[in-house]
């Protein structure tokens, strides 16, 4: 269990420094409208992606999941 959760909370961690490190330095690589569009893909991805997580690294979220499908 712990495992599981220190390996989401890596990945989640990672993927908000790297969005976070992105905004830094994004508007100095690309022009604008290029930036808003990779911050716009960026902050989706980061908010849908959560659920996606625990679906695949939490047993009890996978289990209540399957059983929701069998019924």
């Amino acid at each position: 269990m712990m495992r599981n959760l220190t390996i989401l909370t890596g990945i989640n961690s990672s993927i908000f420094l790297f969005v976070f490190i992105w905004q830094s330095i994004g508007k100095e690589i690309m022009e604008l409208q290029s930036y808003m569009a990779t911050m716009y893909v960026l902050s989706d991805s980061m908010t849908l992606l959560l659920p996606y997580m625990l679906l695949v690294f939490d047993r009890n979220v996978r289990k209540t999941w399957q059983k929701s499908l069998e019924v």
